[in-house]
């Protein structure tokens, strides 16, 4: 018998070890001729890793959501639940660490004074960005430039961020957003319902 309570504390020891471990959030955005966008997760020095997110999920996501007012009515349901994402995405920032953060931008058009004005107010936007995660979380490292370009036209991103989080706060937010998610996925069934059957009378 009290092996057995040795080897349970030992797996309890270890399930809470494994909770409190710090993981690694990757995330890996490049927009020039060919998009790229990737989303690992890495915990012991990158022994471990996971693909949370890619370009092939990308494009089958595309694929699926073709209907171009089921997207609309989505994103409304989304916009609706708003202040409940804020809220994961605050609590997410608070137990977070910022390892890194690089964000450069290229903006270009035929029009000087143009790319002026999109250079200033992509400037306003990183700005506004920075300072949320400044004030929510742990900063270590920040890189952002928009370089402006007079010659051609151009819209170009290169964005690389690094987040230190336990896996007991990923856990969570993850649990939180998926009930989000069904609640409005819900909602958008029942309207496509309603609408189906006024139209059908």
């Amino acid at each position: 018998m009290n092996w057995f309570f040795i080897v349970l504390l030992i797996i309890v020891a270890i399930i809470i070890l494994l909770l409190f471990w710090p993981l690694y959030i990757v995330i890996d955005f490049k927009k020039k001729e060919n998009n790229k966008f990737n989303i690992h997760l890495i915990a012991l020095k990158g022994l471990i890793k996971y693909k949370i997110y890619n370009e092939k999920k990308m494009l089958r996501r595309k694929k699926q959501n073709k209907d171009v007012k089921n997207n609309r009515l989505q994103i409304k349901k989304y916009l609706v639940y708003y202040d409940q994402y804020k809220k994961v995405i605050s609590f997410f920032l608070r137990k977070g660490h910022l390892k890194k953060l690089y964000w450069v931008t290229s903006v270009g058009t035929e029009d000087a004074a143009l790319t002026g004005i999109y250079t200033g107010i992509l400037w306003a936007i990183k700005n506004s960005i920075i300072s949320i995660f400044i004030n929510k979380t742990e900063v270590d490292e920040i890189y952002i430039d928009v370089h402006p370009d007079f010659n051609e036209k151009k819209f170009e991103i290169i964005f690389n961020c690094i987040i230190k989080c336990n896996l007991v706060y990923i856990i969570i937010v993850s649990l939180y957003g998926f009930s989000i998610k069904k609640v409005v996925n819900k909602d958008a069934r029942t309207s496509n319902r309603r609408i189906n059957e006024n139209y059908n009378e």
